[in-house]
């Protein structure tokens, strides 16, 4: 993501995103989910939130431009942790009850980035 934003999420599940240069809001999301505890970023423009504590087991990715959802996984375990990677290609969750990780390979990432820069 680029250094010019700011992203924070409340404990009801909204997210707000900031221009750090300005400090114009950017944008307000309102989360399906109760509660975003947790914010991973990636260079593509794109971030996934998801919440380590309630039973939700949501994860969602979503737009960095635009604060829109491109897709929800529902993970048949409580997530404990989640990492998105540099590009935004994969997630590796770590579940609980689980002994390995699950990584997830995100298709057209990629055309994200590239839709944005059109616009």
């Amino acid at each position: 993501m680029d250094s010019d934003r700011i992203l924070a999420a409340t404990e009801r599940g909204t997210i707000h995103a900031w221009n750090a240069l300005d400090g114009q809001e950017w944008f307000v999301i309102s989360t399906p989910a109760n509660r975003v505890d947790r914010i991973e970023t990636a260079i593509n423009n794109t971030f996934i939130t998801w919440d380590s504590i309630s039973q939700c087991r949501c994860l969602q990715v979503w737009d960095t431009i635009k604060g829109s959802n491109i897709a929800t996984f529902t993970a048949d375990y409580n997530i404990h942790e989640c990492l998105l990677s540099h590009d935004g290609s994969s997630i590796a969750l770590l579940m609980c009850d689980k002994d390995q990780p699950v990584l997830l390979s995100l298709k057209g990432t990629d055309h994200v980035q590239e839709k944005i820069q059109e616009e």
